[in-house]
């Protein structure tokens, strides 16, 4: 499970010496007064940019940099929205996005800065919470049951905070909140993710580390609604899930469906077999674009209790 630990840089940006500086912009056609230092430190690429509409500091935009001179190797803008607008969410979003393109980048260490024009009055320990919380977000990936790709990117090992040395004190003090959440959201996803475990559904839990063509359409299709649940959305839509699995499968379909059901969510499902159907609590017809029934289904069928009438595929 990889890690990534915060730390923190008080020098001048156009000072911080890192193989990736991000910095955090909000929408705007002109150049921040606070970046006209490490923007002549760059060479004027930072204002150009800008000027010729290459970023225009939208959220979730983002530019890479090549300086021709300063201490950082490259220079990442990311774009917060507009200024009236940020919120702490804004700016742990710009820090995950920065997280993932250094991973992406190859970049084992990553410095994060947010523009005083951008900040919109957050407290200097808001600032330093989520930026952590958001490096740990994008810098995560789960490696342990996928097959190594031919290019392997190293992990993002440090995130450094740039910040006013006048802050310095609460900036770590929110950064050490940051770092609880990240780590707790870094083995909450980890554990997610693992087979056998109580994150994992028990009908996955014997096929966890198996690839998509070594399962069954069964087990596939049921991967299907474990990754439609992530989420814990409160409406869950299938369509056709059990058109292409033979008989008992597809009523061990309806089982995890009645089960979700049963536990509250609500399920919209497509179908064009009547059996089917017949494991829902209500039953809408729709013929030529109109709705021809709408009956709820009186006799409905528990799938647990029908499982044990099918044979098994060994028999």
């Amino acid at each position: 499970m990889s890690e990534i630990t915060s730390t923190l840089a008080t020098a001048p940006l156009a000072q911080v010496e890192t193989p990736l500086l991000a910095v955090a912009l909000a929408q705007g056609p002109a150049l921040p007064a606070s970046l006209a230092e490490l923007d002549r430190a760059a060479g004027g690429g930072l204002a150009r940019a800008i000027a010729s509409g290459d970023f225009k500091g939208k959220r979730d935009d983002s530019l890479l940099l090549y300086p021709s001179g300063g201490k950082a190797q490259r220079i990442l803008l990311v774009g917060v929205g507009k200024s009236g607008e940020v919120t702490r969410s804004s700016i742990r979003r710009a820090a995950a996005v920065a997280a993932k393109r250094a991973r992406a980048l190859g970049a084992t260490q990553l410095a994060f800065a947010v523009a005083p024009e951008a900040r919109n009055n957050l407290a200097a320990k808001d600032l330093g919470q989520v930026i952590v919380e958001g490096a740990g977000q994008g810098a995560w990936t789960f490696t342990e049951l996928k097959a190594a790709p031919d290019d392997p990117k190293p992990d993002v090992e440090t995130v450094a905070i740039v910040c006013d040395p006048k802050e310095a004190t609460q900036v770590a003090a929110g950064q050490k909140v940051g770092d609880g959440i990240a780590a707790d959201h870094r083995l909450a996803r980890y554990l997610q993710m693992q087979s056998g475990n109580v994150c994992t559904p028990s009908y996955l839990a014997d096929r966890a580390q198996h690839f998509p063509s070594q399962m069954s359409g069964g087990q596939q299709q049921r991967v299907a609604v474990a990754r439609a649940l992530v989420n814990r959305p409160s409406i869950l839509l299938a369509d056709e899930p059990t058109g292409n699995l033979d008989s008992r499968t597809s009523v061990e379909i309806m089982e995890i469906f009645q089960s979700l059901n049963d536990k509250g969510l609500t399920i919209v499902l497509v179908t064009h077999e009547h059996d089917i159907s017949q494991f829902a609590k209500r039953v809408l017809v729709f013929r030529d674009g109109k709705i021809r029934r709408d009956d709820p289904v009186v006799h409905r069928p528990k799938a647990t209790e029908v499982l044990k009438t099918l044979p098994t595929l060994e028999d």
